[in-house]
Formats: C-alpha cells, sequence, structure tokens
C-alpha cells in the first residue's frame, strides 16, 4: 500500500531571499499592521524581514497603552 505524502513532502519550498536582512525594532511594541507590513516588504522585496519588540500588540492593548 502507498502511504499517503506528508505535510513536509507537500509543503511549499521556502522563500528564496535575496540582499541582506532588514532587522526592525520597534520600541513599547510592535502590532500586527506592523507584522503585516514587514511580511508585505519581504514578500515584496524578496529580503528577509526581521521584525522585533518588547512586545506583540492586539489592539485592546494598544488602546489601553494609548490610555497610559
Amino acid at each position: 500500500l502507498a502511504r499517503p505524502p506528508s505535510a513536509a513532502a507537500s509543503a511549499a519550498p521556502p522563500p528564496a531571499f535575496f540582499g541582506p536582512r532588514v532587522v526592525v525594532a520597534v520600541l513599547g511594541g510592535a502590532t500586527y499592521s506592523e507584522l503585516r507590513a514587514a511580511y508585505e516588504v519581504s514578500r515584496d522585496t524578496h529580503r528577509e524581514v526581521i521584525l522585533g519588540g518588547s512586545t506583540l500588540l492586539a489592539p485592546g492593548g494598544f488602546l489601553a497603552s494609548l490610555a497610559d
């Protein structure tokens, strides 16, 4: 009997990156929209984008931080 292909075998190959990495550090925490923007830059430029920050803020947490 033939075995079904594993998830790893059927997954798309990892993207090829060209050029230097882009490192983005966000002070005070990054938002999901900034994470999405980093993904889009990576996709469009074929460069690895590394987003770092003290926390990943959800919308409610972001609004609470503005109130403080």
